[in-house]
């Protein structure tokens, strides 16, 4: 597989746990294949000496320059709600990134576990994406004050839920 045992480790893992992947053991990442069509991929950066992963899904919209503001706006009010995953931008590409890190230390877990511990947050980051990517698309484009966003975002879960329930009481 590769010649660093972390990597090994995290392939192990992230293929026991029934993920598709494919490593690239030069720049110490894994490409892991998303369950989201829209997303295709999440990559995942390893961190050997800190034995840390950390998992992004990069946003297909690029952001203009002009729009940074609002943009930061909303990245700040998600990342505050967030309890397992964040958002970030980078100010010189103008790339927006959702994120979720596994940081492992001198924790040790058999394959099976670290796969499940490993695929939480691939999932987390995964379910971040889809539920702030059209909401982002929307304040990249000025059609949505940040603020907005955030808040459905924020209640999202609850309208999910909702939902769940009428389509159970409509029964």
């Amino acid at each position: 597989m590769s010649a660093d045992p972390f990597l090994s480790l995290v392939s192990e893992a992230l293929v026991c746990a029934g993920r598709e992947l494919e490593i690239d053991a030069d720049l110490m990442a894994i490409d892991i294949a998303s369950r989201d069509p829209e997303i295709g991929s999440v990559l995942g950066v390893l961190r050997p000496v800190a034995r840390a992963v950390t998992f992004y899904v990069m946003h297909p919209t690029l952001v203009a320059p002009t729009e940074y503001p609002e943009v930061s706006a909303l990245v700040l009010r998600a990342t505050s709600d967030l309890l397992d995953a964040a958002l970030e931008i980078d100010f010189s590409t103008g790339s927006v990134a959702y994120r979720s890190p596994v940081l492992l230390g001198d924790l040790e877990l058999d394959a099976e576990s670290l796969g499940q511990l490993l695929v939480a947050s691939v999932e987390a980051v995964e379910a971040t994406a889809a539920r702030y990517r059209d909401l982002m698309d929307a304040v990249i484009a000025g059609q949505l004050a940040p603020d907005v966003a955030a808040a459905r975002a924020r209640r999202a879960p609850l309208d999910e839920l909702q939902a769940q329930v009428d389509g159970i009481e409509s029964r």
